[in-house]
């Protein structure tokens, strides 16, 4: 047989059953649209994350007593454990990381009131910073000045806020100078931080940054979850010197055994979107197991209802017959069905649909 009446019989079989090779083609087109959209989602969905998440630079580092990323229950579990990181260990890392450009800390808590006169705002997020966090956090400001190292060291009441405190609390006037009160303490605005927008539906302007000093003071000192940021001079060697060093310091400093594992986690820009990626493929392998489950379906339910065709002669005999693959069938080629099928169509329709969704013996006329 020769390729040209190969593709004649082909073509002749698909014009012969075109119900048949239109769903076949419509299924085809749905899969490949599936994973297309799949693929586009997830392509998408980890740069928003990259960009509007995860976006601490590729030479910061952040020390936690837990990471957030943590995927491990019982990992989880055992870190809750830890001892709190503290200001004393942050002096530490600051002291022995000599390949980090910025040290800083940072402590926050999101249910912040403020209030200017008798404007309040809610769930704001309150941030305990030392100066050196600006440039670590790449903050910047459209009016005043940034947290210096004279606020952190005289535990000074100065605020910088973002856009949403000036234009819900302080709109048509000038926010420095003022006196807002930061759940019931006052504080003197000193700068406001450029605006930000929102990310996943939520406002990334609601914020306050105050001193550490300041913010342990008015809060306290215990169970505060303290986070230690490094900035390196360049991704790649220097930062992960820059880790080594921090590492070790803090290991020395809180007494970690040799053989222990470390008592906190250092997480990198690199090492949470990885986690994030884990869990985005996942997703996709996910939903492209569902889609390959979703056409195995189909494909064996169309043999179901499709089945075999044969033609059988002789009188009383079914002139074509298809029949399902499953054990159960309530005839079988060669039967006499004749009367079986015009019993089941005159006197019993919803029989007969009930065989038709079962698959069980589908008998079409010749």
């Amino acid at each position: 047989m020769n390729s040209i009446e190969a593709i004649r019989i082909a073509l002749q079989s698909l014009w012969a059953n075109k119900l048949r090779s239109v769903l076949t083609l419509l299924g085809v087109v749905i899969g490949v649209a599936a994973v297309i959209a799949v693929v586009t989602f997830v392509e998408g969905i980890n740069t928003y994350v990259a960009e509007k998440i995860f976006n601490l630079g590729a030479d910061v580092f952040i020390i936690f007593k837990v990471s957030p990323a943590l995927t491990n229950v019982d990992h989880y579990l055992e870190a809750e454990k830890r001892k709190d990181l503290l200001m004393e260990d942050y002096q530490t890392v600051r002291d022995a990381c000599r390949h980090c450009v910025y040290v800083g800390a940072a402590v926050r808590n999101n249910s912040g009131h403020i209030k200017y006169a008798e404007q309040s705002i809610t769930d704001t997020t309150v941030q305990g910073i030392t100066p050196s966090m600006a440039p670590i956090y790449d903050t910047d400001l459209t009016a005043g000045r940034m947290l210096n190292e004279t606020d952190l060291n005289n535990k000074s009441p100065v605020i910088v806020v973002g856009t949403d405190i000036v234009e819900h609390l302080m709109t048509g006037s000038d926010p420095l100078g003022k006196e807002v009160r930061l759940d019931g303490w006052t504080y003197q605005v000193i700068g406001v931080g450029k605006k930000k927008g929102k990310t996943m539906g939520q406002s990334q302007d609601n914020y306050v940054m105050i001193p550490i000093t300041a913010y342990l003071k008015q809060y306290g000192v215990h169970n505060q979850n303290i986070r230690i940021s490094g900035k390196a001079a360049s991704a790649g060697p220097p930062l992960n010197v820059a880790i080594d060093e921090a590492r070790a310091a803090l290991r020395a400093s809180r007494h970690d055994r040799p053989e222990a594992d470390d008592s906190f986690d250092i997480e990198t820009n690199a090492s949470l979107l990885g986690v994030w990626a884990d869990f985005s493929s996942t997703f996709f392998i996910a939903s492209h197991h569902r889609r390959n489950d979703y056409l195995a379906d189909r494909h064996a339910f169309r043999h179901q209802i499709v089945g075999s065709r044969s033609g059988i002669d002789g009188g009383g005999q079914c002139g074509s017959v298809l029949w399902s693959l499953s054990r159960t069938q309530s005839c079988k080629i060669g039967s006499d069905c004749r009367p079986a099928l015009r019993d089941v169509e005159k006197n019993e329709p919803e029989k007969n649909e009930q065989l038709r969704n079962r698959g069980n013996c589908v008998i079409w006329k010749a």
